[in-house]
Formats: C-alpha cells, sequence, structure tokens
C-alpha cells in the first residue's frame, strides 16, 4: 500500500514499515504512547524537486519508484523532537538505510532513505 500511494521503492516501503512497528514496540516498553509516523513526501518530479530542494537535483526522491521519503512525527510528550529523530534515525542506519540526520552538506532530520548504492 505505502510503494503504491507514494510511488516508493517496495523495501524503503517494508523498512518505513519496520520502523514504525520498532518504535511503537520501543515506546510500548517504555510506557510511552507512540504518536506514529506519516509519510509526508515520496516521489518527486524533478520540476517539484526544484522547488522544494534546489541544492539537491539528484534526489532520490526523484527516482521512480522512490527510494526517499520524508516523515512526520506526532508529538511525543515530554522529547524533544529532535531526540526523537535522533532515535530513529540511529535505528534506521542499523537497518542499512541512510538517515539525513547525518547528511554533511546540512542536517534534514525528516529524511530516510536507502542510500545511494540501492
Amino acid at each position: 500500500m505505502l510503494s503504491r500511494r507514494w510511488v516508493l521503492d517496495a523495501t524503503l516501503a517494508q523498512m518505513l514499515v519496520n520502523l514504525e512497528a520498532w518504535a511503537a514496540s520501543q515506546s510500548a516498553g517504555a510506557g510511552i504512547r507512540w504518536p506514529g509516523i506519516k509519510i509526508i513526501s515520496g516521489y518527486r518530479s524533478h520540476t517539484r524537486q526544484a522547488e522544494v530542494n534546489p541544492a539537491a537535483p539528484d534526489s532520490l526522491h526523484t527516482r521512480c519508484p522512490s527510494m526517499a521519503a520524508d516523515l512526520q512525527l506526532g508529538g511525543v510528550a515530554g522529547v524533544s523532537p529532535s531526540a526523537v529523530w535522533d532515535w530513529l534515525g540511529a535505528k534506521w542506519m542499523t537497518m542499512g538505510g541512510r538517515w539525513g540526520g547525518m547528511f554533511a552538506e546540512g542536517r534534514d532530520e525528516n529524511h530516510f532513505d536507502l542510500g545511494v548504492g540501492h
């Protein structure tokens, strides 16, 4: 479903489902209500990419199917959004993905992708 709705690579879609399940499980184990993650961007045409981020014309968002997704995070009481992104990003990288929070050219916390090698 995710891969069709957002034109995502099937591997990326499954990894996002796995990340969501892991975060929900970890949160429940700590007695925290997990607010969930939501995809806000998948595939972008080259025109749309130029509007959103002209500095990254070769974004993995422009591949069809897209190998990148931008996520939105619900609020977690008592925890800063950056701390939650760091937590999700660290897990994503152990799953073999590349996280925008580690980009040398600038932090993009809500960007999750498969990396250039895929």
